[in-house]
């Protein structure tokens, strides 16, 4: 069995301008090939079923865009880290790292 991961999508603190704003964020979702299912979570958000096998950079990218443009917390998506696209992933330079690793980096031990 393919592990499943789970990423949270806080919705309640998304802003939509239409209804068809708020339509185009599930109609992102769906094209992003490594997204199974959009889940309801707890209270107001949503829950992303994503099978681990199934992650690439350009999918992270995507959602990385979406999360972005609708300015959604994005600390839930580094169980997204695959070692493939790691180096790009945990780029500093790169606009997501403070949102995804916020200062994970700096507490981690080196030997």
């Amino acid at each position: 069995m393919t592990e499943q991961l789970y990423v949270m999508l806080d919705d309640e603190s998304i802003r939509f301008f239409s209804k068809n704003d708020e339509a185009a964020l599930f109609e992102w979702l769906k094209k992003i090939s490594m997204v199974n299912q959009v889940l309801p979570g707890a209270a107001s958000g949503l829950v992303l079923q994503i099978r681990a096998a199934d992650i690439t950079q350009e999918d992270v990218y995507e959602l990385l865009g979406l999360y972005q443009r609708y300015d959604i917390d994005m600390s839930s998506l580094v169980v997204l880290e695959q070692p493939a696209f790691s180096g790009w992933f945990r780029d500093k330079r790169k606009y997501w790292y403070l949102k995804v690793f916020g200062n994970q980096d700096a507490s981690r031990k080196h030997d």
